[in-house]
């Protein structure tokens, strides 16, 4: 059996932490997927299960911020385009 758990902390929200829980068949399906994936380093070394989902996580966290950086620009470049004011047609 396995639990995912994610919880953010913070001034504005608090604590918040949201819970998912897997049975064994699939608890054992994702540690399949992280020894697939995670389960030797880039020198081809072993990884231990803790190391495996630090790895796993890391890659999760890369990605979650990339996502927030790409909202954040997309938000400004369309405050920029809506700044810009039509040209007028006489």
């Amino acid at each position: 059996m396995a639990d995912i758990t994610l919880t953010v902390v913070g001034s504005d929200v608090g604590t918040i932490t949201s819970t998912v829980s897997l049975g064994p068949v699939d608890s054992d399906r994702l540690m399949a997927y992280l020894m697939a994936t995670h389960g030797s380093d880039a020198d081809g070394n072993q990884r231990t299960p803790q190391q495996m989902i630090e790895a796993y996580w890391s890659k999760v966290t890369e990605g979650t911020l990339n996502n927030v950086l790409r909202y954040e620009q997309d938000q400004a470049a369309q405050s920029a385009r809506d700044s810009v004011a039509p040209i007028s047609v006489l």
